[in-house]
């Protein structure tokens, strides 16, 4: 008897507890709903990033709050944490900036993917700007990024160009720079270098038209041409690294005078999508259809074109014109496709860090972004953009306190990764170090 009384009373214990726990658990989903409900603000990621390939500093600033609703009633609370992917997103190559006259000059840059749409976005070009156009995308290029400059002089066009190129661009093209004197053509030609150096970007230079027609003029007046490579490198300091110099410009059917840049920046962006940004755009399986060199070098030109850091043009029976060099202007040993892999490696990176900003500057933190590091450079090997055998010899990532941190960067809020790549040979490093300022 004394065991079904105890089996009844349970059982009504039970029958009355049923809806506490119902009331609870509406409790607790409301807390979690009021959790969830959080407003934030942001601007863009701050970090600054240097490289012992260069002595410039790219900096990116940010700021952000946050807040979250104070739940009003006890329970289970719920926040979100941002995930991270196990590898970083390529950052777009083959972009070219177009400098030219015709759109508005204090407007942002307008990106284009056809030349249609140029048309429609700017109805009066000048001719030069619409051929440069014309030519980026017939040879292969899909995107740009259109800035226009008040006038086709060097004032204007300096202007046009800034610090630094629009961002998204890696190949920088001045539609008139070509036509300006040799004294103005210097001054403009090294400010491209700049900003390209700047924005881990190339410059595309077109020589001056009068100068490479005096040297197709006359065999003796080689020299012309070569003083632009010695006198553009010394303007250009460091940011000779980031421009290729092409010897002469191009002539077309008609006999008018055309520049090489967007030709050469159309090729790239075809060479990028077919065979890897890592890749040289140059040679004789890169040519340009129905136009020939300016000027036609021999054999033993080429040579002196090439230490004075200029690309010499060739023209192939059946093929068409061929940009012979990707040396760029800094050197024997420093290569258009190098430069380019280094360079793109580098803002993928410095972009793949930006999430992490206001992430905890800790152990957790620092073996996330090795891994997703990692995952971009294994990505790269495996599709042949690094040299080696294996992974250890194609590149190295390190992030940490006593390997790339010492406790004051800790304490000043910095977070220091350090990347090697092999890119010409294998466990010949090229080193990077980014070292972004952390929110928190």
């Amino acid at each position: 008897m004394k065991l079904i009384l105890r089996t009844v009373a349970g059982f009504l214990v039970v029958v009355c507890f049923c809806p506490v726990l119902a009331v609870s658990a509406d409790l607790v989903s409301e807390s979690v709903a009021a959790a969830l409900d959080e407003s934030t603000t942001t601007t863009a990621p701050r970090a600054t990033t240097t490289t012992s390939r260069s002595t410039n500093t790219t900096t990116i600033r940010s700021e952000r709050t946050a807040t979250v609703e104070v739940a009003a009633t006890p329970g289970v609370f719920v926040s979100e944490i941002a995930g991270f992917s196990e590898s970083m997103e390529q950052v777009a190559t083959g972009v070219a900036a177009i400098i030219g006259v015709g759109p508005n000059p204090t407007a942002a840059p307008v990106p284009v993917t056809s030349l249609s749409q140029f048309q429609e976005c700017f109805p009066n070009p000048s001719q030069s700007l619409e051929a440069s156009v014309q030519q980026f995308f017939v040879n292969g290029g899909s995107q740009a990024l259109i800035k226009g400059a008040s006038g086709a002089s060097a004032t204007s066009i300096l202007s046009a160009i800034g610090e630094s190129l629009p961002i998204g661009a890696d190949l920088l093209v001045v539609a008139d720079l070509y036509a300006l004197p040799q004294s103005d053509w210097l001054l403009v030609a090294a400010a491209m270098g700049r900003a390209a150096s700047a924005s881990l970007s190339i410059a595309l230079v077109d020589p001056p038209q009068s100068v490479v027609a005096q040297a197709a003029a006359s065999a003796e007046s080689l020299s012309v041409l070569t003083s632009l490579g010695t006198e553009l490198r010394a303007a250009s300091g460091a940011a000779a690294r980031s421009i290729l110099l092409f010897a002469s410009n191009v002539v077309n059917a008609s006999g008018v005078t055309l520049p090489v840049s967007p030709y050469f920046a159309g090729l790239i962006a075809a060479t990028d999508s077919s065979d890897g940004f890592w890749n040289a755009p140059n040679g004789f399986g890169n040519t340009f259809s129905s136009v020939r060199p300016q000027f036609a070098s021999t054999r033993a030109q080429d040579g002196l074109l090439l230490e004075s850091g200029m690309s010499p043009l060739m023209y192939v029976p059946g093929r068409g014109t061929a940009v012979l060099s990707d040396r760029l202007l800094s050197g024997p040993s420093d290569y258009l496709s190098v430069e380019r892999t280094l360079n793109t490696i580098q803002a993928t990176i410095t972009t793949g860090l930006q999430p992490y900003v206001f992430a905890a500057n800790d152990a957790t933190t620092w073996t996330t972004v090795t891994q997703g590091i990692t995952g971009y450079l294994t990505s790269l090997f495996t599709q042949g953009a690094l040299q080696g055998s294996n992974a250890s010899d194609s590149f190295t990532v390190a992030c940490g306190l006593g390997s790339t941190m010492n406790s004051d960067d800790i304490l000043n809020g910095y977070m220091i990764v350090n990347i090697g790549v092999a890119v010409d040979r294998p466990r010949t490093f090229d080193r990077i170090s980014i070292k972004q300022e952390m929110g928190n």
